[in-house]
């Protein structure tokens, strides 16, 4: 019966989007689920349902809702399923998840649903990776990971899909966009720790801001998270790939310099110069080199193994700085201190002085966009010796059904394709904005223009967003990062990406274990909804705290089942006329329900009709019309158990959906 509301729902276009341009338009929003063999063995189906549960609510308001959903199929559970299962791509398990959807009564749009490997999907999202790297914020560069160790947005990749030290990867470069980003997640509505969680991922440090003037007297500014260890630097090494470094070189020595910038053969260049270090007054020689991704590299052998393992190997002099007691020594002032006290005093000693100042910075602004595993989406490029040449028009470039890249014959393209595949920072992280001009007849808008502009102020913010604990990287932090580009590159003011997010906690087996397959407890949602009923795992998904695991209690479910039995058998028993007293009653459950969704607050909607099921429905002999009025309400959450009732109470011949929220 599920599949024929389904069907129904489908065939009245209730979940498509309308052209009205006077209708208040609303988005509501969760990442897609990860597929596998068998559809949501994990039972990780809450995101969705919560999300669907206010979309219908919305819709019932006569709002024009845009509730994208779709499989992510670009991911390592989905591949490895597929190449066991089938030695091939197919859409086998995306049709398991789309019917398990529809059977749990998850409204999805047929011009909105979409699956991340498919053609369509993929052809805006590599076309919008050509349009970041076009603007520069994607870069392709080598990637070492010896020098990315504290950065966590590197690290937070799985160890096994990143890319092996000295290879050429995609780098978002978010330097400049930091500040905004950090604002935009403080404002988010989520608690404080998952805040901090994210902005510490761009690892907030305080920085001294010292010059340290050359020996061609120009002054070069530095800017130290560990300025205690000023003394000991021994060497300083700028990259050209980041810097102007024409004032930092000598004459003498500008010819070999760019010798070097030209070729790969060597680490560094002399620059001819020297820099005073302004806590010791010594001189540290002055590199030219592009071993390290950033502007300025100081060498502190004395604190750091891979610096000493260079200055033995290069020959150069090393200052030791540190007595076997961990006290500072050769840094005049801040001798015999220990670190914390020392990075006080010269912080004092130089801010009073005048000769430095204190800011506030972000270690971390590039984000790692190539993975090695064999999956997700082919970069839109093709390498030609140090060159790569943009596929802007072949999209989408993609996978054959074997598993090998595949471009049309006529492509005139040179080069060969690049190792890897997107990562999923860039493959989720866009979702929500490619969505929005996401159609399935695969045409290819820019992020950047007119039409998207009008679409980005029609329906953002996100009015609700339910995003699962695990997924607050690619699915919150990365779509934040992404929008603050859009908002800086195009010459407009939008709204904000997100007006409210809730932060969701997984699910879980009646022992409190994960359901995961290495803890042998996957279960079979199809048995669990032909066992229970699409309303009774709503029912439990909606009646648990986020800030809970949900607890897959199969006797709790039974409990839901009959409870939504005595529901409907109460509505069925409805009389023609009722009691006028309890209209008060029903009105008052209409306000207090509609208060509760517009605030997304399902928890207290799923309490206040409890506490009305219990002290009035269950007690009282109510009228067809209070019957009529009170199937409304549950629409958003029983959507099956309403629409029963509408069809056999009162003959209702389309959805429910058409009569909207009572007033």
């Amino acid at each position: 019966m599920n599949v024929d509301w389904n069907l129904k729902f489908i065939k009245e276009k209730c979940y498509s989007l309308d052209n009205d341009r006077f209708k208040k338009k609303s988005f509501v929003y969760a990442p897609f689920p990860e597929i596998d063999k068998h559809g949501f063995q994990d039972g990780e189906i809450r995101e969705e349902i919560l999300g669907d549960v206010l979309a219908r609510f919305f819709r019932m308001e006569n709002e024009n809702v845009l509730y994208p959903l779709g499989f992510n199929s670009i991911t390592l559970k989905s591949f490895l399923e597929s190449k066991k299962l089938y030695k091939v791509l197919d859409h086998t398990q995306e049709d398991i998840f789309y019917t398990q959807m529809c059977n749990l009564g998850i409204g999805i749009s047929n011009e909105k649903c979409i699956s991340m490997r498919g053609e369509e999907y993929i052809g805006i999202l590599q076309n919008a990776f050509i349009e970041l790297y076009e603007r520069g914020y994607i870069k392709y560069k080598v990637y070492n990971p010896i020098h990315e160790r504290n950065n966590e947005l590197y690290e937070i990749v799985d160890d096994a899909s990143m890319p092996k030290a000295g290879a050429k990867c995609f780098i978002l470069d978010i330097d400049g966009l930091i500040p905004q980003i950090v604002s935009d997640i403080e404002k988010l509505s989520i608690k404080e720790e998952y805040k901090n969680e994210l902005i510490h991922k761009l690892s907030p440090v305080s920085l001294l801001k010292v010059d340290f003037f050359l020996s061609n007297g120009k002054a070069l500014e530095i800017e130290m998270e560990n300025p205690e260890y000023m003394g000991g630097i021994s060497y300083i090494f700028l990259n050209p790939n980041y810097m102007d470094i024409d004032a930092y070189i000598s004459l003498d020595e500008k010819e070999s310099v760019y010798e070097f910038i030209n070729s790969d053969t060597n680490l560094y260049a002399y620059s001819g110069l020297s820099a005073k270090n302004p806590l010791t007054g010594r001189d540290i020689p002055v590199f030219i080199s592009k071993m390290y991704h950033e502007r300025i590299y100081l060498g502190i052998p004395s604190i750091d193994s891979e610096d000493a393992l260079f200055v033995l190997n290069e020959g150069f002099d090393s200052i030791d700085i540190l007595t076997n007691d961990g006290l500072l020594m050769n840094s005049d002032l801040l001798d015999g201190y220990e670190k914390m006290e020392a990075r006080e005093k010269i912080i004092e000693a130089f801010t009073e002085s005048l000769i430095g100042t204190v800011s506030h910075g972000y270690k971390n602004h590039e984000i790692l966009l190539s993975s090695l595993d064999p999956f997700g989406a082919l970069f839109p490029f093709l390498e030609e010796g140090s060159k790569i040449n943009s596929l802007k028009e072949y999209l989408p470039y993609i996978f054959s059904s074997q598993f090998r890249p595949v471009l049309p014959i006529d492509v005139l393209v040179p080069g060969s394709p690049i190792l890897g595949t997107m990562s999923n920072f860039i493959t989720e992280g866009l979702c929500p904005l490619l969505s929005l001009i996401y159609d399935d007849i695969g045409s290819i808008e820019s992020l950047f223009s007119l039409d998207t502009k009008e679409l980005y102020e029609s329906f953002l913010p996100i009015k609700k967003a339910y995003i699962h604990k695990d997924k607050i990287v690619e699915s919150l932090f990365m779509p934040i990062i992404f929008y603050n580009i859009i908002k800086k590159e195009v010459s407009y003011a939008l709204p904000d990406l997100f007006q409210n997010v809730s932060i969701v906690l997984g699910c879980m087996d009646i022992h409190h274990s994960l359901i995961r397959r290495y803890n042998h407890n996957l279960m079979d949602m199809d048995k669990y909804i032909h066992k229970f009923g699409c309303d009774a795992i709503r029912f439990l998904v909606a009646s648990t705290p986020d800030t809970e695991e949900l607890i897959y209690d199969t006797y709790h479910l039974e409990d839901l089942k009959s409870y939504l039995m005595d529901v409907k058998r109460c509505l069925m028993g409805a009389k023609e006329v009722g009691s006028l007293n309890l209209d008060y009653y029903f009105h008052k459950l209409s306000d207090m329900a509609k208060d509760a969704l517009d605030k997304g607050d399902i928890l207290s909607y799923i309490e206040i009709l409890k506490a009305f099921n219990k002290n009035i429905l269950f007690k009282e002999n109510i009228s067809k019309n209070q019957a009529f009025t009170y199937i409304r309400i549950i629409y958003p959450v029983f959507p099956y158990l309403a629409e029963e009732v509408y069809m056999e109470l009162f003959n209702g011949k389309y959805s429910i959906l058409n009569e909207g929220w009572p007033s």
